[in-house]
């Protein structure tokens, strides 16, 4: 995490005060929701992150519970609709777990964090469409 604050210079070399300290860096913003509902009401369809800032890219992988990798992406938005990557078919109601890479670009250096959890995924559709 850096920390700056920015000053003024004129061409007599007077230097203005100390604007306010600004703090960047550290992916402390970043986190993705634990459930959301790909059921067609409209509501909650999407699996979105939490409102972030100065994330350059992810890598994130979702798995089902026999460990076979789901869905993968390197965009922070993420846009998971609930259907398995390269299919058109919804997962099972259930619970997914997920590991995650975040590259974050701050003032200094990149900064990578890796953050692990569980996603919920719930619909009603997915009794029909489910993943076998």
């Amino acid at each position: 995490m850096a920390s700056y604050y920015v000053t003024a210079v004129d061409s007599f070399e007077n230097e203005s005060p100390p604007s306010n300290i600004a703090i960047s860096g550290g992916c402390y913003g970043y986190e993705i929701p634990n459930v959301f509902s790909p059921d067609g009401d409209g509501i909650n369809e999407i699996l979105y992150p939490f409102p972030y800032q100065s994330i350059e890219k992810i890598d994130l992988k979702i798995f089902n519970r026999w460990g076979q990798l789901i869905f993968q992406t390197n965009d922070p938005v993420i846009n998971w609709d609930g259907k398995i990557e390269k299919s058109d078919k919804l997962v099972a109601t259930g619970v997914y777990y997920y590991i995650c890479d975040v590259f974050e670009k701050s003032f200094c250096d990149d900064e990578t964090r890796n953050i692990v959890g569980f996603i919920y995924v719930y619909s009603d559709k997915n009794a029909k469409n489910a993943e076998k």
